[in-house]
Formats: C-alpha cells, sequence, structure tokens
C-alpha cells in the first residue's frame, strides 16, 4: 500500500523511486528511494540458453557489457531457473543421486546455480 513507484525518474545509471504512501514521521508523508541500475550495462549474448534433459549436462552462458562501461567496478549476482522445471539446491541434489530413479520423491529435474560475476 506505499505504492511504490509512484513516481519514477531515471538518468544514466541512477533511477529515483517515490513511494507516496510510506508512513514515517506521520502518515503518508512519502519516501524516494535511490538505486544504482548499472546492472542494465550487462546483457546476455544470446536470447535464448537450451539444455536438453538427458543430453546436455552443462550449459555455457556469455554475457556483454556495454562498451561505454566497460572499465566500471561491477558485481551481478545471478541463479538458475527454469519455467517448466523443479529446481533443487546442490544438497538435495547430491543426495538424490544416490536414490534409484523410482523411488526419487521431492527431487526436482535439476541442480539450481547461484553466484556472482564480477567484472
Amino acid at each position: 500500500q506505499d505504492k511504490f513507484g509512484y513516481s519514477v525518474s531515471i538518468q544514466d545509471d541512477t533511477a529515483v523511486v517515490g513511494a507516496i504512501g510510506v508512513d514515517g514521521t506521520s502518515k503518508d508523508c512519502g519516501a524516494v528511494t535511490v538505486i544504482n541500475i548499472r546492472w542494465q550495462t550487462v546483457s546476455f549474448v544470446q536470447k535464448e540458453y537450451v539444455a536438453l534433459e538427458g543430453t546436455d549436462m552443462s550449459v555455457a552462458i556469455s554475457l556483454q557489457r556495454d562498451k561505454k562501461h566497460a572499465y566500471d567496478a561491477l558485481t551481478i549476482g545471478y541463479s538458475t531457473s527454469d519455467l517448466t522445471a523443479v529446481g533443487v539446491d546442490r544438497e538435495k541434489f547430491e543426495s538424490c543421486q544416490d536414490i534409484d530413479l523410482s523411488f526419487r520423491d521431492g527431487c526436482g529435474d535439476y541442480e539450481q546455480t547461484s553466484g556472482k560475476v564480477s567484472y
């Protein structure tokens, strides 16, 4: 109910976002959040990456940066996701590898991963 995003201003790599419903020193006094959006200078080389179940054990995903910002230090967090499959963490995935396929319950379809890429 804070109405975050009621007003937005973007200039270069900074976004300023207003929330008129935030209660602070008085009811609905509002708030503003300043966000560094330099992460938008990073994009995927391809629009889609495909891993075929039972065929591909891994997929190489390539990122690229806007050349105007190529020398700025930047760290981007990532995690895997699949809209049509269920991922599990490394511990669960590894424990499921020791279970016969016909008895695997709650083991998901793939191992989710996450990490950071620093430039």
